[in-house]
């Protein structure tokens, strides 16, 4: 089935009808409880399998036909005269109507249940439907989808006190919470594990790199948050996991900040950052600041990795299969320079303290005992970050290069490869910095571009390549540090002077600083920072740059550039972090795990409540246009959603169908007329005017109801449909 996973499939769909049998179950034992009268009771939908009746017992199909024909054979038995006229077309009344079953008969159904009890029949029947999903109950007197099924019956719904019909419509959400938060108890018994509270990926052009630190106005050290910050609170929340810092920035108003405080190696200080909310760049565009979970000391390799680190973890995977390792048996990062280390933070700050020197790391591979070996890693310079530019030194800002294509998309397609130097993209005559050629396809995803790239020496340009629905092209674009080719120099900053003149050349070459011969960004970041810090008689001293302008037999030309004390700061600011070009750092995650049932059942209440308060706050900021429609899921969405949940294992697929049970219970207590919230509001009213609402307003909310929760259905199933076509094509 192209590799379906069909046994998490069934168990989602059956945990979900699970949900909502319970529900139904809430509404059934507090309805018999104050005394209503229940005719039926389902798990499932559709014709009976088997049903249970007390008197009758279990039976192929529904006990129904036995029953009204016992009845019937009774009453006739009896002389009883039937006391309606003749068949009845109306709406159905369990009083006046007479029997419309297998057993047509002018017997009405109070006639019919009062000689059943007499037998010794039971009144409800138990039965099971053919399709198990969820199941109902019928009450005297109470239908969701007519309004006038009422009943003079003493036992039936409509004639019992608002309180006890306000229980029995308040039971089914009970139940789901209940169940919600046993549920989430048990997953974290068994323990669930999130990626943890620390800052991975920052996106560029997002506040999450424009914005500083309070206290730190100006500073480079400070601009944006750095990989390896730990994140303490979320709008003066304590986060468990990266999951809780993503939705308290997206369910945060659009118009408001959000405070964000976290902790950096090496600094003692929280910093503090208060940024402004944008539309993240993903397929969800929820509000965002542009974080992606951090990474941990576990790793893996691209499949076509080179280097020596890569080639000894291919040799791992062959002695130990990834298919054959369990739990726990990944090939991590142990050692720095000798020192044993246990974070991701201390493995960065190796490569703080490195200045561009490569850095001794241990990797050991769990799968077997003394499975290690030591690589030196190069150190990549960070260069310096700017609030309104791409990150550059005194102003020159590195060419674009393809780091990886994934497969089967169009950048794959159309011929580009790894390591290609992107010298153009559309009409463009200029070598494009990163955020240039970054924004250039993001801004257009209509838009198709010829790419001008540099490979192995030859020019090369290739035919359109048009972004996919997904308005991805397939490409993952990093700076070209390897080779010291400009894309641009920045106005404002000392690398302008190359501007004087016949004015700037994209393509120019840096080929000495101060006459020291430089080659790599490394080694120019190396350079200047090495003359930032070594003042000549108290004062600065001067930088000379050799450059060769992309002109064949151009000679070299020496500029000579003018600094401040704000550009030798900023160039204390350019550091240094690991080279992941053969390997790269897996997600780092914490285990959530209870410390016995005591603790279980805390968490899991604590759990339900704030996945309750996300809830009404995702209602709210639905109806304020801050998440949109398309976030939110139905049956498609979750199933889909749950599926792949429920392949990481069952405290997964218990805590998802916990977080489902919550959100049932909410949306049904909401006050849209036909589900539990709308029949509490009939409830309010009547007990506040002495009478239930007429029968056309009834009716009238019904179809309001319906079309409310038919135009939702439709809507998310639309684009629940189309991400699933999307993520497959």
């Amino acid at each position: 089935m192209f590799g379906f996973p069909l046994i998490e499939f069934i168990y989602l769909v059956l945990g979900f009808g699970f949900l909502i049998f319970v529900h139904e179950l809430g509404h059934f034992a507090v309805a018999k409880w104050v005394g209503i009268r229940c005719p039926q009771f389902a798990i499932g939908f559709g014709k009976a399998m088997f049903s249970w009746r007390k008197g009758i017992g279990i039976v192929r199909g529904s006990t129904e036909a036995e029953y009204e024909k016992r009845c019937i054979e009774k009453l006739k038995a009896d002389g009883v005269e039937p006391e309606a006229d003749g068949p009845h077309t109306g709406t159905a009344r369990y009083d006046t109507d007479v029997v419309k079953e297998k057993h047509p008969s002018p017997y009405t159904g109070k006639q019919i249940y009062a000689v059943g009890d007499e037998l010794g029949l039971g009144e409800t029947e138990y039965r099971l439907n053919y399709l198990p999903l969820g199941g109902y109950v019928k009450m005297m007197g109470q239908e969701d989808m007519d309004p006038n099924a009422k009943s003079d019956h003493p036992n039936a719904y409509n004639n019992k006190p608002i309180w006890a019909r306000a229980c029995v419509i308040s039971a089914g959400v009970v139940m789901n919470i209940i169940f919600g938060a046993i549920f989430l108890a048990i997953a974290f018994s068994i323990g669930v594990e999130f990626p943890r509270a620390t800052v991975g990926m920052v996106i560029p052009d997002m506040p999450a790199t424009t914005t500083y630190a309070q206290g730190h106005e100006g500073d480079p050290n400070y601009l944006g948050f750095q990989e390896g910050d730990v994140i303490v609170s979320v709008n003066g929340e304590e986060p468990e996991d990266f999951k809780d810092v993503k939705i308290a920035i997206a369910l945060s108003g659009s118009k408001d900040d959000v405070t964000i405080e976290v902790k950096r190696r090496g600094i003692e200080e929280t910093l503090t950052y208060v940024c402004p909310l944008k539309r993240g760049k993903d397929a969800e565009k929820l509000l965002s600041v542009g974080l992606g979970p951090g990474p941990g000391l576990n790793i893996a390799s691209f499949i076509e990795s080179k280097g020596e680190v890569a080639k000894w973890y291919n040799e791992r995977l062959e002695v130990v299969p990834a298919e054959k390792r369990q739990p726990g048996d990944s090939i991590t990062i142990k050692q720095v320079n000798g020192q044993d280390i246990t974070s991701y933070p201390e493995y960065l700050a190796a490569f703080d303290a490195s200045n561009g020197e490569p850095v001794n790391v241990q990797f050991w591979d769990n799968a077997e005992p003394n499975a290690s070996s030591v690589f030196a890693v190069a150190s990549v310079p960070t260069l310096v970050r700017y609030p309104d530019k791409p990150n550059n030194l005194l102003g020159m800002v590195p060419a674009g290069q393809i780091k990886a294509v994934s497969p089967d998309t169009p950048a794959e397609e159309g011929g580009l490869k790894a390591g290609d130097l992107i010298l153009a993209v559309g009409d463009s005559d200029r070598i494009n910095s990163v955020p240039d050629l970054q924004m250039t396809i993001l801004d257009n995803p209509d838009q198709g571009f010829k790419f001008t790239i540099l490979r192995d020496g030859k020019l090369i340009t290739t035919d359109e390549i048009k972004p996919n629905s997904d308005n991805i092209v397939g490409i993952q674009i990093v700076p070209a540090l390897d080779t010291l080719v400009l894309a641009k120099v920045l106005d404002g900053l000392p690398a302008a002077k190359l501007n004087d003149g016949d004015g700037f050349l994209p393509g120019t070459v840096v080929t000495h600083v101060n006459d020291q011969p430089v080659s790599t960004w490394a080694q120019m970041q190396i350079a200047l920072k090495q003359i930032a810090s070594e003042p000549i008689e108290g004062q600065p001293a001067p930088i000379l740059l050799t450059v060769k302008l992309p002109i064949d037999n151009a000679p070299a030309e020496k500029v000579a550039l003018s600094l401040n004390d704000a550009d030798y700061q900023a160039l204390t600011a350019a550091g240094w972090s690991p080279d992941h070009a053969s390997f790269f750092p897996l997600t780092d995650y914490t285990l959530i795990q209870a410390e016995g049932l005591g603790d279980a059942l805390m968490i899991g209440a604590d759990k339900t409540k704030d996945f309750v308060l996300q809830t009404y706050i995702t209602l709210l900021r639905l109806i304020q246009g801050d998440v949109k429609l398309y976030n939110l899921r139905g049956p498609v969405g979750i199933i889909d959603t749950g599926t792949q949940v429920a392949q990481q294992g069952f405290p997964y697929l218990l805590f998802f169908l916990g977080l489902i049970s919550v959100n049932l219970a909410v949306i049904n207590f909401l006050p849209i007329p036909i589900v539990d919230g709308g029949h509490m509001v009939f409830l309010a009213w009547e007990k506040i005017t002495g009478k239930p609402p007429s029968e056309k307003i009834q009716v009238g909310s019904l179809y309001v109801g319906l079309g409310l929760i038919g135009f939702v259905f439709l809507a998310t199933f639309y684009f629940d449909v189309m991400r699933i076509i999307t993520g497959l094509f």
